[in-house]
């Protein structure tokens, strides 16, 4: 059987590679059948955010950018297989990552699966993202030929279901779905890891002035805060995840930072853009670490809101039990596959 995934799998964006990996290795991990990426044939996502990234005049912020581009090519090539363009796959996955955000400009046909040779077609975990529209009649006919519909957001699911889509199911993203090896990095300080850009005078002097009464200094990974005592490129995304794991506290306004830190059982804080707020609502609420999340429109204290204990223990159980629940959501598409 051959199963392909539909996904940004070539974004320069370390989210965006684990969410890609974890996805990959659990379908395995439920088949006899290797998983591979449909290459995208209406959009260069890696060669448009290359330019983009390498577009500027500061320094370190190419320093950064660069050893980031590097890093993350090099583990798409070790461990994202790319399928051939013209390949009939038995099933396909779309997700899990914005592929239905209509909003964003890398979108194509390609993220509906509609350039695809499919004789399945199922998402797992698709987000819209900010997208509060209605959705195209292009869009609604292709989701329509799909045999299951998986989102990983209530903002995606509502806006289906006012297309007309009535079985749609909520989980939550690969990335908690299959253990992610790490790769501590050498670094032997305490640090808050900062990973998003943040640039709030606020938030950042808030940042600054709990760091140094605790003795902790503020490390940017990936993408670059010139406030930030260092700024870091991680070497592949399995030292990111290994950042997250040394870090004393994470600091991020990211989707993919939230997540990794909770799945990884780190203390954070997670600050809610307007682009991102719709992302996180369900897994927050979920997970139980809505305490957790502050809203960069409102003043919030560090100490306050560190107050709000995570239990791990409990959360941990919840992750067992979703695993529990996708594993099923995709038996039922193989097991239909094979008769």
């Amino acid at each position: 059987m051959s199963i392909g995934i539909v996904t940004y799998y070539n974004a320069i964006n370390e989210g965006a590679f684990l969410q890609a990996y974890c996805l990959k290795n659990f379908i395995e991990s439920c088949s006899t059948s290797k998983v591979y990426f449909v290459p995208n044939k209406s959009a260069d996502i890696f060669s448009i955010q290359k330019k983009q990234l390498l577009q500027t005049k500061n320094p370190r912020l190419f320093w950064v950018n660069l050893n980031r581009i590097i890093a993350n090519r090099e583990a798409q090539k070790a461990y994202l297989p790319i399928g051939t363009i013209n390949k009939n796959y038995d099933i396909v996955v779309v997700g899990s990552d914005e592929m239905w955000n209509e909003k964003n400009k890398a979108f194509n046909k390609y993220n509906t699966a509609a350039s695809v040779n499919a004789g399945t077609r199922i998402s797992y975990a698709v987000s819209m993202g900010n997208f509060d529209e209605t959705l195209s009649r292009d869009s609604i006919k292709e989701i329509s030929k799909f045999v299951a519909i998986s989102v990983r957001d209530l903002n995606s699911k509502k806006i289906l279901e006012v297309a007309g889509f009535t079985n749609v199911s909520v989980h939550l993203d690969p990335v908690f779905l299959y253990q992610i090896p790490s790769q501590l990095p050498k670094i032997r300080k305490s640090f808050i890891m900062i990973y998003g850009s943040i640039s709030n005078e606020t938030t950042v002097r808030k940042i600054k002035e709990y760091a140094h009464r605790n003795g902790f200094v503020t490390l940017s990974v990936d993408i670059y805060n010139k406030w930030c005592d260092v700024n870091v490129a991680a070497k592949n995304p399995f030292q990111f995840v290994g950042y997250i794991d040394k870090a004393n506290l994470i600091i991020t306004n990211m989707f993919h930072g939230t997540m990794l830190s909770v799945v990884r059982n780190k203390s954070f804080i997670s600050i809610q853009t307007e682009r991102r707020k719709k992302k996180i609502e369900y897994a927050s609420k979920k997970l139980m670490f809505t305490e957790r999340c502050v809203d960069e429109q409102f003043d919030w204290d560090i100490e306050d809101v560190l107050k709000n204990k995570l239990d791990f223990q409990i959360i941990n159980s919840v992750i067992e039990q979703e695993k529990c629940f996708v594993r099923e959501y995709f038996a039922r598409i193989l097991l239909n596959k094979r008769e």
